[in-house]
């Protein structure tokens, strides 16, 4: 799950000018206002910083990787000599946790996403309970999300992904869509 700790170590060690990191107001963590937190630095993110800074930013972001990085990299070294298509087609088939479902588009690109149309994220729990009803979150916080299939995936499919773009979410729709990601290889 992000963090303001997290976010602002990726945003200062990106490419971002100063001039414009210098613009953020990071939070000093207090108690009980982690999820607030959270959102004030995504909302900021998407005011200052451009499509291409946001999705590099949160792509470095994820919660529980390691917790599913050994299935994926135990799959990765069984199928390592396959094509990117074939370990594609069997993981889809496999029951590997945190796999989403995978497709490689025409464009080079991969595509993923999650049946469900629940958000699991610990963050919009306690940003929800804390306001007492469902709320939509900014599109950029669910960068984390990817962030975890890029990490997890790097071992499975044995390619390096970029976050290109976060096409829609659970969190973001309030249950309305599910959860998908696209990634440049």
């Amino acid at each position: 799950m992000p963090n303001v700790k997290d976010i602002r170590r990726a945003i200062k060690a990106s490419d971002i000018p100063k001039n414009i990191i210098a613009e953020f107001d990071f939070p000093k963590p207090s108690p009980g206002s982690y999820p607030e937190d959270v959102m004030n630095v995504i909302g900021q993110m998407d005011k200052l910083l451009t499509k291409e800074q946001r999705m590099a930013v949160m792509e470095q972001q994820g919660c529980c990787k390691e917790s599913a990085a050994e299935e994926h990299r135990a799959f990765g070294e069984l199928h390592k000599g396959k094509t990117l298509k074939e370990k594609v087609m069997l993981l889809n088939e496999s029951s590997i946790r945190h796999k989403g479902i995978n497709k490689l588009n025409d464009d080079g690109t991969l595509t993923i996403c999650f049946a469900i149309k629940q958000c699991v994220c610990r963050v919009v729990g306690l940003y929800e309970k804390g306001r007492g009803q469902k709320m939509s979150v900014p599109l950029t916080f669910c960068g984390c999300c990817a962030g975890h299939l890029r990490y997890t995936h790097k071992f499975s499919l044995g390619v390096d992904l970029r976050l290109k773009e976060i096409v829609s979410s659970a969190a973001h729709s309030c249950g309305k869509e599910h959860c998908e990601f696209v990634f440049d290889m």
